[in-house]
């Protein structure tokens, strides 16, 4: 038989733990095994944003803007060419 983890966190966890416990062994007759683990340390250090990284997501924004611009009137051309085309064939 398989294994099923959950790992819940926050202050309803335990509630939802119970929960879960629950509906396990009424649906299904299995009893749930309960773990508590703390949670790993995070340090400053991995909290903190790379600024290199953030500058290079702030920087690629415009290049992104105008490339959805250019698509969007490429998109309105097209129909207006495909409108033309149709009307020229008839």
């Amino acid at each position: 038989m398989s294994d099923l983890k959950f790992h819940l966190q926050g202050p309803q966890s335990g509630a939802t733990a119970a929960a879960l416990e629950t509906f396990f062994a009424e649906t299904f007759g299995a009893q749930a095994r309960r773990e508590s683990l703390s949670p790993p340390a995070v340090s400053e250090a991995e909290k903190a944003a790379d600024p290199i990284a953030v500058a290079a997501l702030i920087l690629s924004i415009p290049g992104a803007l105008l490339a959805t611009v250019d698509l969007a009137e490429r998109l309105q051309l097209k129909q207006k060419a495909e409108r033309l085309i149709a009307l020229a064939r008839r």
